[in-house]
C-alpha cells in the first residue's frame, strides 16, 4: 500500500481552497476588492460593473484612489496610513466614490484586514448608498421641518404604545410642559402631574377612555402649570391606531398651545358682556331720566308756589337734591353705555393734564406724591373735555383710595401705533393712538378682580363708600371716543391704567357760538314731540308758564300728520330723540327737506348719529333730567341763533 505524500496533499488542499475563494470572490454579487500598498490586487466583476469599468482587470494593479472622489483621497490615505503604523482604522465608514465616467456618488466601504505570507492585506466591500443617503437626508429634513413647524406653531406631538406603555414626546411638547428636551422621562404620570389640578382627572379619563377603545379619538383642553412661568392653555388631539385584531395599539396626537386664543375668547366674551350691560344700563337710564325729569320739573314749579312756607320749601329742596343725585347716577350709567351726548373737540392731551394738575393734587392729598411725565409728541385727541377731566379725576381718586398711607401717583402721556393684531385683541381700529397712563404704587389688583373691574356697580370698597361706577364710567368714555382702557397690575406691584384714545389732527375744532338768549318767549311757537304722556304734560305746563305757544304730539308720525294736514307753523321744534316709529332725528330730516328748522333735542341718552347734528347752528341738546329753567333757556338760545326757518 503506497503511502501518501503529506506535502502534496497540503498543496492540493491549498490550491482547492484558493480556487474556491477565487470562484466565490469573482462571482459574488457584492462589489469586492483586495488591496495592499494602496493598490488594487484583486477586484471582482460586481465592483467593475458598479463603477462602470470594462472588467476587473481595469482596476487591478491601479491605485485604489481611482475609486474615490478627489475631495476624500487624503482621508482615505490617512486611514490606510493608520493601519500601516498600527493605529486604529475605521472598519465601516461613508465617503464619496467616483464612477469611471467621473460622476461622483455616495459610497459605504467596509474593510477587513488580514495577514497572508507575512504581508498585510485589506478586503473591502463597497456599496452605492446614494439613494439610501438621499432618503435618509429627506427623512432628516422632514423631521427637522416637523420640529421647526411645531416650534413655530407652539405645538408638540406624542406617541403612546398602548401595549408596552412606552411614551415618546417631541422636543416642543417638553417645552410646552415647561421642561427642556430630555429633562424627564416621558410618561403619562409626568404629563398629568404638570396639568392644573382641576383638569387632571378629566384629561386622564379622556385618555383612558380612548386607550380602552371606547373612542377612536381624544380631544381635550387643559391648563399646564409650567415651573417658571404662567399657566398655559393647551389643546390635545389624538387618534387611536389599531392592529389587525382590532385592538387599540397606539395613541398618537398633538398638543397645541392655545393661551392666546383663550385670552382673546375671554376678552370677546367680556366685551359682549360689557356691551349687554351697557345696553341695559342705557335703557334703564333713559326711562329713569324721564321719571326724574318729571320729578325735577314739578318740584321746581311747586317751589314757586311755596316760597312763603319755609318748611315746605325745605321739603321741596330735598326732593330736588335727590333728583340731582339721581341725575348724576344716570349720567355715569350713560357714560358707561356710550350713550352720553358729548361736545367733541380736538384737545391736546398734555394740556388736558396741565389743566387738572392742581385739582388732582388737592384731591389726592399731601401723603401721595404726584408725578407727571408728558411726552412732547403725545399729540391730540378728539373727545369731550369734561369727559376727559372725568377720566383723570376718577382714576386719580381710585389710586388715592388704594394708598391710604401714601405712595406715588404717576400720570404719563405718549403716542403709539397699534397694529392689526393688537387692535383686534382690544376691539379697536388699527392706527395712531394717544396713551394716557395713570399708575400707582398701591397693593395691586388680583386677576379675578381684574376680570370684573370695569363692570358697573362692581366695587371692592366698603358699603356706602363707592357706587362702583367710577371705572365703568372711564371705560365707557374711552369706548365712546373710539378707544379702550387697559389694566396692568399684579398683587404687591401697584396698578397702571392705560387710557388709549385715537390720535387726532392738531387743528382745534370750533363750535358755533350761540347769541344772547332772548329775554322772553312771548309769541314764540313751540312744537313739542314727546311719547311719555306725563312728561309731555309737564313740559307743556313749563312752556306755557314761560309764555310760549305750545302744540304737542306723542309720536313722529302724529307730528308729520299735524304739520301736513294743518299747515302748522312753529319757531322751535322740541323733540325727544327716541320715539316709537319715526325717531326725533328722522322727523327733523323729513321736516328740513323744505328748509332749515330750529331743533332742540331732548333725551336720556343718544347715539353717535346725533353727535354732529346736535351742535349745528339752529340745533341744540338738553340732557334729561333737566329743571324747567334749563328748558326755557335752551329754547331762547335757539331763538337767538340766525337760521332760515320756513
Amino acid at each position: 500500500m503506497a503511502l501518501s505524500n503529506p506535502n502534496k496533499e497540503t498543496s492540493d488542499r491549498d490550491r482547492l481552497d484558493e480556487q474556491k475563494f477565487r470562484a466565490m470572490f469573482e462571482n459574488s454579487a457584492v462589489p469586492l476588492f483586495i488591496s495592499t500598498d494602496e493598490r488594487v490586487l484583486l477586484a471582482n466583476r460586481a465592483l467593475s460593473d458598479m463603477l462602470g469599468y470594462g472588467g476587473p482587470e481595469s482596476l487591478e494593479g491601479h491605485a485604489i484612489y481611482r475609486m474615490f472622489s478627489p475631495a476624500v483621497r487624503d482621508f482615505v490615505s490617512d486611514r490606510r496610513s493608520n493601519r500601516v503604523h498600527g493605529m486604529p482604522e475605521p472598519q465601516l465608514y461613508e465617503t464619496r466614490g467616483v464612477f469611471a465616467s467621473g460622476v461622483e456618488f455616495d459610497m459605504e466601504i467596509r474593510t477587513s484586514n488580514f495577514v497572508l505570507g507575512g504581508r498585510d492585506y485589506a478586503l473591502s466591500i463597497l456599496r452605492n448608498i446614494t439613494v439610501e443617503k438621499t432618503e435618509r437626508e429627506l427623512a432628516r429634513l422632514n423631521v427637522e421641518r416637523l420640529r421647526l413647524t411645531q416650534q413655530a406653531a407652539h405645538a408638540g406631538s406624542w406617541d403612546w404604545n398602548l401595549a408596552t406603555g412606552e411614551l415618546s414626546w417631541s422636543d416642543e411638547l417638553y417645552r410646552l410642559l415647561g421642561f427642556q428636551p430630555g429633562d424627564c422621562r416621558p410618561t403619562l404620570e409626568a404629563w398629568l402631574e404638570n396639568l392644573h389640578e382641576d383638569d387632571q382627572a378629566r384629561v386622564r379619563a379622556d385618555l383612558e377612555d380612548a386607550a380602552d377603545g371606547n373612542s377612536g379619538h381624544v380631544e381635550s383642553e387643559y391648563r399646564v402649570r409650567t415651573p417658571d412661568g404662567p399657566v398655559r392653555w393647551c389643546l390635545a388631539k389624538g387618534s387611536i391606531f389599531k392592529i389587525n385584531s382590532g385592538e387599540p395599539a397606539r395613541l398618537l396626537g398633538v398638543v397645541i398651545e392655545i393661551t392666546e386664543r383663550k385670552r382673546l375668547e375671554e376678552q370677546f366674551l367680556q366685551a359682549q358682556k360689557m356691551e349687554a350691560i351697557g345696553r341695559l344700563a342705557g335703557g334703564v337710564a333713559h326711562d329713569f331720566n324721564n321719571l326724574m325729569t318729571i320729578v325735577s320739573g314739578y318740584s321746581s314749579m311747586l317751589r314757586a308756589y311755596l316760597q312763603q312756607d319755609s318748611t315746605l320749601d325745605h321739603f321741596v329742596s330735598e326732593i330736588q337734591h335727590a333728583a340731582t343725585r339721581a341725575a348724576t347716577l344716570t349720567g355715569q350709567l350713560l357714560a358707561f353705555s356710550k350713550r352720553q351726548v358729548v361736545q367733541v373737540k380736538v384737545i391736546g392731551i398734555n394740556q388736558a393734564v396741565h389743566d387738572v394738575h392742581n385739582m388732582l393734587q388737592r384731591i389726592i392729598g399731601e401723603d401721595i406724591e404726584l408725578l407727571v411725565e408728558l411726552s412732547d409728541d403725545a399729540g391730540h385727541v378728539r373727545c369731550d373735555k369734561g369727559q376727559l377731566d372725568q377720566v383723570l379725576l376718577n382714576l386719580a381718586v381710585n389710586a388715592r383710595d388704594v394708598m391710604p398711607k401714601g405712595g406715588k401717583l404717576k400720570i404719563a402721556t405718549r403716542s403709539t401705533i397699534i397694529g392689526s393684531a393688537e387692535a383686534l385683541a382690544n376691539h379697536i381700529q388699527p392706527g395712531s393712538y394717544v396713551v394716557l397712563s395713570i399708575s400707582d404704587t398701591g397693593p395691586g389688583i388680583d386677576q379675578r378682580i381684574q376680570e370684573k373691574i370695569f363692570e358697573p356697580f362692581f366695587t371692592t370698597k366698603e358699603t356706602g363708600k363707592g357706587t362702583g361706577l367710577g371705572l365703568s364710567t372711564v371705560y365707557g368714555i374711552a369706548r365712546q371716543s373710539g378707544g379702550t382702557v387697559l389694566l396692568e397690575s399684579q398683587p404687591g406691584r401697584g396698578s397702571c391704567f392705560r387710557v388709549v384714545l385715537p390720535a387726532a389732527p392738531a387743528v382745534p375744532e370750533l363750535l358755533v357760538e350761540a347769541g344772547e338768549p332772548a329775554e322772553t318767549g312771548q309769541s314764540a311757537r313751540v312744537f313739542l314731540v314727546e311719547d311719555e304722556a306725563p312728561l309731555r304734560k309737564m313740559m307743556r305746563e313749563i312752556l306755557k308758564t314761560a309764555g310760549f305757544s305750545v302744540t304737542s304730539a306723542s309720536s313722529g308720525e302724529q307730528a308729520l300728520q299735524m304739520i301736513r294736514a294743518n299747515g302748522l307753523e312753529f319757531d322751535v321744534l322740541v323733540t325727544d330723540v327716541v320715539l316709537p316709529g319715526i325717531s326725533g332725528p328722522d322727523l327733523v330730516d323729513r321736516l328740513t327737506e323744505q328748509g332749515s328748522c330750529r331743533v332742540l333735542y331732548i333725551s336720556g341718552y343718544t347715539d353717535h348719529q346725533l353727535l354732529e347734528r346736535t351742535f349745528e347752528a339752529g340745533s341744540g341738546f338738553l340732557q334729561k333730567p333737566f329743571p324747567p329753567a334749563a328748558l326755557t333757556r335752551a329754547i331762547r338760545e335757539l331763538l337767538s341763533v340766525e337760521t332760515a326757518v320756513g
